[in-house]
């Protein structure tokens, strides 16, 4: 019978605990200027971009190895 007590309460804090964790998180998701979405969406323009731009200089730079010298 103890056991079954400790198990109840443990269920009990266990479920306070990820109330408490999820209300945390909504408000905190709630209080930012710029929404989660809205900063994956500026994150994965900017990757693209930095490998638009990583690829332009490894062409760039492969094109000038590969040019004949002008003599």
């Amino acid at each position: 019978m103890p056991t079954a007590a400790g198990a109840v309460v443990a269920c009990v804090g266990l479920g306070t605990a990820a109330f408490a964790v999820f209300t945390a998180g909504r408000r905190m998701i709630r209080g930012m200027d710029v929404p989660p979405s809205q900063q994956a969406a500026m994150k994965w323009q900017q990757a693209k971009d930095v490998f638009r731009a990583g690829r332009q200089a490894w062409q760039s730079a492969s094109d000038a190895q590969n040019r004949p010298l002008a003599r």
